[in-house]
C-alpha cells in the first residue's frame, strides 16, 4: 500500500511497547523500546482502515516524505517506517515533556522574556521549513512540546496536515479552530504565511493566558477567527509591552500579503530585546532566504476523503472555553504492560 515510503514490515521484531502516550481516532502514539539498544522512541501507529482511498494514502505518504526532508533540532525526527497488514508505523524521536497548552494551563501565561525565547525557536523552525517550501498548516499550542530536560526548549510536532508549496489554485479547509488563517476560512489560495497567523495566535495566548478568538461554541469561534480582528483587553494586557502587541497584530494580519514572514518577524523591535541565549539559538537563520511570494500550497485531498486523517475545521471542539480554545488532543497517559510486543 505504501511501498513507496515503507521499507520494513515487522516492527514487533525491533520494538516493544512501554506505554501509550496518546490516542486519536485514526492513530495511537506509543513510547517504545528499541530491542537492541534499549533507547526510547515514539511510535505513531496509523490504522489503515481509515486510509480508504488514494487521496488518503497520499496524505500519509506526504507526511512521511516531508518528515524525511526535515533535519532540524527543534522538529521531531523520523527514523523508520513499517507497514503491516493493518497499520503503518512511524518510529520517531521521543520527546519527554508537555505541550504548550498544558503548560499555559499550569502557569497561566509566560513572561515576555520567556515568550521571546519561545518565539525565536518557532521562527527558527518556520524559516527552515518555509525555505524548503514546507507548510505545517496546523501551528497551535498543542503541537508544540516543552521539553522536560529544558523548559526553555521547544519542539514542533505533528506534520499530518503539512504540504509542499505550489502554484495550485485549489484549497483545502483545514486547521484547528481559533488558529486558522482567515484566507483558509474564506476559501482563498494560501501559502506559507498561514503558519505565521497560527504562531501569532500562540504568542497572544502564552502572553495573556487567553484566546484572541473566544466564543461559546464552534460557530462563534470560527466567525471571530475568520474576521481575524484582535482585541487586547486592558485587564490582560496592561502589563505587556506595546511592542509585543504590535508583533502579534503583524503576525495575525488578516490580509496575507501584509502579514510578516518568519524572516521579517525576526527583525521586529520586540525580538531585538532578546538576550544572548535566545540569539544563540538561531542556528539556521544565517543563510535563510525569502520564499517566492507567488508560492501557494496545494490541497492534498478533500475533507470528506481524508476523514480523520487530518484535523479539519468542521471537527467538533472539545471543552470550548473563553480562556483557551480547546484541550490538548493528547489525553492522559494510559499505561500498557511494560515491553508488550506491538501487534
Amino acid at each position: 500500500m505504501l511501498s513507496k515510503v515503507s521499507i520494513l514490515t515487522d516492527v514487533e521484531d525491533d520494538y516493544a511497547i512501554i506505554k501509550t502516550l496518546g490516542k486519536g481516532s485514526y492513530a495511537t502514539v506509543y513510547l517504545v523500546d528499541d530491542l537492541d539498544s534499549y533507547d526510547n522512541y515514539a511510535l505513531k501507529s496509523i490504522d489503515k482502515s481509515y486510509i480508504t482511498n488514494q487521496r488518503a494514502v497520499s496524505t500519509v505518504v506526504s507526511e512521511i516524505e516531508i518528515l524525511r526532508m526535515i533535519d532540524h533540532p527543534n522538529v521531531t525526527k523520523l527514523y523508520r517506517v513499517y507497514e503491516s497488514e493493518g497499520h503503518v508505523h512511524l518510529i520517531m524521536d521521543y520527546v519527554p515533556g508537555i505541550n504548550m497548552l498544558q503548560k499555559i494551563m499550569k502557569v497561566e501565561k509566560f513572561s515576555e522574556k520567556k515568550a521571546v525565547i519561545f518565539l525565536y525557536d518557532m521562527l527558527d523552525i518556520l524559516c527552515y521549513l518555509h525555505s524548503k517550501n514546507i507548510v505545517h498548516r496546523d501551528i497551535k499550542l498543542e503541537n508544540i512540546i516543552v521539553c522536560s530536560e529544558n523548559p526553555l526548549k521547544f519542539k514542533l510536532l505533528d506534520f499530518g496536515l503539512s504540504g509542499i508549496s505550489s502554484s495550485n489554485d485549489q484549497t483545502i479547509r483545514c486547521g484547528s479552530p481559533g488558529y486558522i488563517a482567515p484566507e483558509i476560512l474564506k476559501k482563498q489560495r494560501y501559502g506559507v504565511k498561514i503558519d505565521m497567523f497560527g504562531l501569532g495566535v500562540c504568542l497572544f495566548m502564552i502572553l495573556s493566558g487567553r484566546s484572541p478568538f473566544p466564543g461559546k461554541d464552534l460557530k462563534e469561534i470560527l466567525k471571530a477567527n475568520k474576521k481575524g480582528i484582535i482585541y487586547f483587553a486592558p485587564i490582560h494586557w496592561k502589563l505587556i509591552s506595546k511592542d509585543a502587541a504590535d508583533l502579534i497584530l503583524k503576525l495575525c494580519q488578516p490580509e496575507p500579503e501584509l502579514r510578516l514572514s518568519a524572516k521579517e518577524a525576526l527583525n521586529h523591535a520586540w525580538l531585538k530585546k532578546v538576550n544572548k541565549e535566545g540569539k544563540g539559538r538561531l542556528s539556521f537563520l544565517k543563510n535563510v532566504t525569502e520564499i517566492p511570494k507567488n508560492n501557494h500550497i496545494f490541497p492534498v485531498s478533500s475533507v470528506e476523503d481524508i476523514r480523520d486523517i487530518s484535523v479539519v475545521i468542521n471537527h467538533p471542539v472539545d471543552g470550548v472555553a473563553n480562556k483557551l480554545i480547546r484541550r490538548s488532543s493528547i489525553g492522559g497517559e494510559a499505561t500498557v504492560a511494560h515491553r508488550k510486543v506491538i501487534r
